[in-house]
């Protein structure tokens, strides 16, 4: 019922929900207590995703002189911010199904406000932490629906680019699942490459001419406000392009080094999507990397089995038809088709 509240909820009833959940966060399961934190909890993702304003709020001076009005506005803006964060705190630290399944409505919900990039964190972490399967496709469903319904990139440059930073520490965890990189195929390129290059190109030529000293932050915020939207989703882009390459690089050595044959499936399945996003140099990068794994010596075992070569014969096959001419002119690859062939009438050969 508290969840049907209008957005004109006071404070009051948000703080005593909070309580009530904080007060009975570490109660046994299956108990009244247990009910009482798991009601609060979900009431208030529900809550605070239908009253939180689509914009940051930042905690206000209480010693400011300003008039009767913007002060009333002002103590309600520092409430709500210092409930919401005393909320999301519980929710990082509660590893209860239902504080995970509340995290997912913020992270919908609430994309814009404050401590997104914490509740994004939270929630990948909490993938590669051998979660149910319930939990770990609820956390899939969100992540995919945030890549589809985020016009700008914002959200899923941050949620890839932590990704990227913490993949391999994260995967050790959960080596035998490789989640959430099937939510990355999910994510959908508008800009060009030529359109990321422009935008670079805009940013470096504007930013030395900014006097030094300036945030370099804002410096980006300004020139992208100046250069209209297309320019901010470009240079977005850019990042998760660079960001995916890295994710898909690192799993993909991962997988070989460990023998690991559907994480190469994963990798390469991501690679084939968007590599015709990338520069000649990451194609090159990865040229190398695919070589390195079909092309073998007489009598050297493979690092993967016959059905990973396939698929990166495949990839390779995809990047020639888009007019990689190392691909299209190169007999190695035709050579490692024939060898994977061959491996399969033997009997799948060496590797996993």
């Amino acid at each position: 019922e508290l969840a049907q509240l209008d957005k004109h909820v006071n404070q009051p009833i948000l703080t005593r929900l909070v309580s009530y959940y904080t007060d009975n966060i570490e109660a046994k399961p299956n108990t009244k207590e247990s009910e009482i934190a798991s009601r609060a909890c979900l009431s208030l993702s529900l809550i605070f995703t239908d009253i939180l304003p689509s914009h940051r709020l930042q905690l206000h001076s209480s010693t400011e002189k300003v008039s009767k009005d913007v002060r009333k506005q002002r103590l309600h803006e520092n409430r709500l911010l210092t409930t919401y964060t005393q909320y999301v705190k519980c929710l990082i630290s509660d590893s209860n199904p239902y504080a995970t399944k509340s995290l997912c409505k913020l992270m919908l919900g609430a994309q814009d406000f404050n401590l997104i990039s914490e509740v994004t964190k939270c929630l990948i972490s909490r993938a590669f932490h051998n979660p149910s399967p319930q939990t770990l496709n609820l956390i899939e469903r969100t992540l995919t629906q945030t890549f589809t319904s985020n016009p700008s990139y914002d959200l899923t440059s941050l949620t890839v680019s932590y990704l990227k930073s913490s993949f391999l520490k994260l995967l050790k965890k959960s080596p035998s699942t490789f989640p959430l990189l099937k939510t990355l195929l999910s994510i959908k390129l508008s800009a060009s490459t030529s359109d990321v290059s422009a935008a670079r190109l805009l940013l470096r030529s504007n930013s030395s001419s900014r006097k030094k000293g300036s945030q370099s932050q804002q410096i980006t915020d300004d020139i992208l406000n100046e250069s209209g939207h297309k320019s901010k989703v470009a240079l977005n882009q850019g990042s998760i392009i660079n960001d995916l390459c890295q994710i898909y690089f690192k799993g993909l050595e991962y997988s070989v080094i460990n023998k690991l044959e559907h994480g190469v499936m994963s990798c390469v399945e991501g690679i084939g999507k968007f590599v015709g996003h990338v520069n000649a140099d990451v194609v090159e990068k990865l040229l190398k990397v695919f070589k390195r794994l079909l092309v073998t010596e007489e009598g050297e075992e493979y690092g993967v089995g016959v059905w990973s070569c396939l698929s990166c014969v495949e990839c390779c096959y995809d990047m020639g038809k888009s007019g990689v001419e190392e691909v299209r002119d190169g007999g190695w690859l035709l050579d490692a088709f024939y060898k994977c062939l061959q491996r399969w009438e033997n009997g799948g050969g060496g590797g996993v």
